[in-house]
């Protein structure tokens, strides 16, 4: 299924996206290397995802994935793509 949503999106280097729903951060990391140069900006709901997946992402050693519960409003007009997991 992650897959499928990354080919219906076209991801490509220098695309950033914003992704509805970090979960583990799964689909975040999948999106973040075919972004390449790009950027990923997730939003969690759930406080113990957000942190799971922040962790999860850190030890992989991703540099472009940033996570958030608030305050992302702020650089949403960057976002190439939206994907709502």
């Amino acid at each position: 299924m992650v897959a499928i949503m990354c080919d219906l999106l076209d991801i490509h280097d220098g695309m950033n996206i914003l992704e509805i729903g970090t979960g583990s951060g799964y689909h975040a990391a999948v999106m973040a290397v075919l972004a390449g140069s790009g950027h990923i900006y997730t939003v969690e709901r759930i406080e113990s995802l957000a942190l799971f997946a922040r962790d999860n992402l850190k030890k992989a050693g991703f540099k472009n994935v940033n996570g958030y519960r608030r305050r992302w409003f702020s650089w949403a007009s960057r976002i190439c793509a939206l994907m709502i997991g």
